[in-house]
């Protein structure tokens, strides 16, 4: 994991004596705004341990992270069925125990599966995640590949605050768009695979 203090130079070269803990809180909302966006941060390495009869099974959620979103449950290599929550509810009603099949996400911790599990074991779980709003780090793999997003982001959100030396609303929006440009591109790169050219990113001069 990389710590957001770690872009607090990169931030410093154009929006100069701003505090510390104000770059880390910028660079967190903008890393947050990516994943929201972008979907950069998957995870896979925790297995859900879905326990025998037991109807909600809690997400292998990191201590610094939401959830955006369930990507995909597995079950000894067949993916399970999502289906919405009011869905599960009615099969959970009906009762049965067995292999899971199907599944719904119940809270942002927590997921419901269908039949109930009659064994304890583990299940392989893709999650979209994000920063919490209280993280500090973020995996390495984002503030590698996706730097500029992030201190760009940075730049934007602290630029636009109001009443304070370093406030310049015009060069907030120049930082703008060069972090919606970055986002575009992060979404392009998830949805074609990471190993394919990359979406061209027009550079866009300041003011325009």
């Amino acid at each position: 994991m990389a710590n957001l203090n770690t872009l607090s130079t990169d931030v410093l070269v154009d929006v100069p004596s701003v505090p510390s803990f104000m770059i880390v809180n910028a660079v967190r909302r903008a890393a947050i705004e990516l994943c929201e966006q972008a979907q950069v941060w998957e995870q896979s390495d925790d297995a859900l341990v879905a326990v025998k009869n037991l109807q909600e099974q809690d997400l292998p959620l990191p201590n610094n992270a939401d959830l955006i979103q369930v990507v995909s449950i597995h079950r000894k290599g067949i993916e399970l069925t999502p289906v919405p929550l009011g869905d599960i509810f009615t099969m959970q009603g009906a009762g049965g125990t067995g292999e899971p099949t199907h599944y719904a996400v119940d809270t942002m911790v927590s997921a419901r599966l269908h039949p109930t599990p009659s064994i304890t074991e583990s299940l392989t779980c893709r999650l979209s995640l994000k920063p919490k709003s209280t993280a500090t780090s973020v995996p390495d793999e984002i503030t590698t590949r996706w730097r500029n997003a992030l201190v760009n982001g940075a730049k934007h959100f602290l630029l636009l605050m109001p009443n304070n030396e370093w406030s310049d609303p015009e060069r907030a929006m120049y930082y703008r768009k060069l972090f919606d440009k970055e986002i575009a591109q992060a979404k392009h790169s998830r949805m074609g695979g990471y190993g394919r050219p990359s979406l061209r990113v027009r550079n866009v001069g300041f003011g325009a």
